[in-house]
């Protein structure tokens, strides 16, 4: 095959590659908006995503929570955090500042790495949710 035509067919296999990230990233966005569409009060508490050699780590301040009331999931390299914040049981004359959310809230992180799915750990302490996300190495066959 002529060195063009080669280029060409390569050019087309990579654009059909960004062609099917951005559709798999618009799904991410989409089950983000249809969530949010099916229950109108869900929201986002804040997160951040880090990474170190070994892993990412995926933090969210969420205070007023146990362990048990969050959904952690993680396929297809979608790490999906849901859960209900409760409003607490106090009775209210009426608000002079509201600010803190309540109610169902959810968050979709994507990894394009291969993680290690055996080795995910999460923790809650201090209002903060902590997921660990280990990368595979090299030596760990992908299954």
């Amino acid at each position: 095959m002529p060195h063009h035509r080669m280029f060409l067919v390569e050019s087309r296999i990579r654009n059909i590659e960004a062609e099917i990230e951005r559709l798999f990233d618009y799904l991410i966005v989409e089950e983000i908006a249809t969530f949010h569409l099916r229950r109108p009060r869900a929201w986002m508490p804040p997160a951040d995503v880090l990474e170190t050699d070994e892993a990412y780590i995926v933090r969210l301040e969420i205070a007023g929570m146990n362990e048990e009331d969050f959904e952690v999931t993680y396929q297809n390299g979608i790490l999906a955090i849901r859960g209900t914040r409760a409003e607490p049981a106090t009775p209210v004359r009426h608000y002079h500042q509201a600010q803190i959310r309540y109610g169902e809230f959810f968050t979709a992180v994507r990894f394009r790495d291969a993680l290690d799915e055996d080795h995910i750990e999460a923790e809650y302490e201090n209002g903060f949710l902590t997921i660990w996300l280990p990368k595979r190495t090299a030596g760990r066959p992908e299954e």
